[in-house]
C-alpha cells in the first residue's frame, strides 16, 4: 500500500518483464520510466524483429542443434553474442531458435521430412554429407534401440538401412 492508503498500480507495460522494479518505482513515485536502449542509442519495441543468426552461429546450430537442448543451445548463442556486441544487444529468442533448427534440418518442409524411400535416401545423403553416417555402427544401433525401446523388426530394419548405406 502507498501513502495515501491506495494499492499502487503497477501497469504491464513491455517493460515489465525487463524492468520490474523500475515499474514498481514508477507506480509509487510517479517518475518516468527509464526506457533501456541498444546499440547506437535505438530503442527497442516489442513488436521488433530479434536479428538474425549469424553464419557461425548457424554451423553451430547445424551441428549441435539436433541434439542439444534448445534453452542450453539459446544460452550458449546468447553468450556468445553478449561477448561479440555487447550487454545492450537484444538476445535471441526460444521460438526464433526452434525456427531456425527446423529450417536447418529440414523441419521447416514437411515433404523433407517423409517416410517414403526417397526421403530416406536424402536423409541418409544427408548424413553422409555431415559425417555422422561414418560414426555410426551396429553398436549405436544397438544402444539406440535400448533408448527409443525399439522392436526387433525395427533393429533389423534400422540396422538395413543405416549399415547398408555405408557400404554404398
Amino acid at each position: 500500500m502507498s501513502m495515501n492508503g491506495h494499492q499502487p498500480h503497477v501497469s504491464a507495460t513491455p517493460h515489465a518483464k525487463t524492468l520490474p522494479f523500475a515499474n514498481l518505482v514508477k507506480a509509487v513515485m510517479g517518475d518516468p520510466l527509464p526506457v533501456p536502449t541498444g546499440p547506437h542509442g535505438t530503442r527497442h519495441s516489442p513488436d521488433q524483429l530479434p536479428r538474425g543468426f549469424n553464419d557461425a552461429d548457424l554451423a553451430l546450430i547445424r551441428k549441435i542443434g539436433a541434439f542439444m537442448p534448445a534453452p542450453k543451445l539459446l544460452g550458449v548463442l546468447n553468450d556468445r553474442l553478449v561477448s561479440d556486441l555487447g550487454p545492450d544487444e537484444e538476445p535471441y529468442t526460444l521460438e526464433q531458435l526452434n525456427t531456425t533448427i527446423k529450417e536447418v534440418h529440414g523441419g521447416s518442409n514437411p515433404a523433407l521430412l517423409g517416410r517414403d524411400w526417397p526421403s530416406v535416401r536424402k536423409l541418409l545423403a544427408h548424413a553422409r554429407r555431415a559425417g555422422v553416417l561414418e560414426q555410426i555402427n551396429e553398436q549405436v544401433i544397438n544402444d539406440f534401440a535400448v533408448v527409443f525401446q525399439l522392436n526387433a523388426k525395427q533393429v533389423v530394419e534400422l540396422k538395413d538401412i543405416v549399415l547398408g548405406a555405408k557400404e554404398d
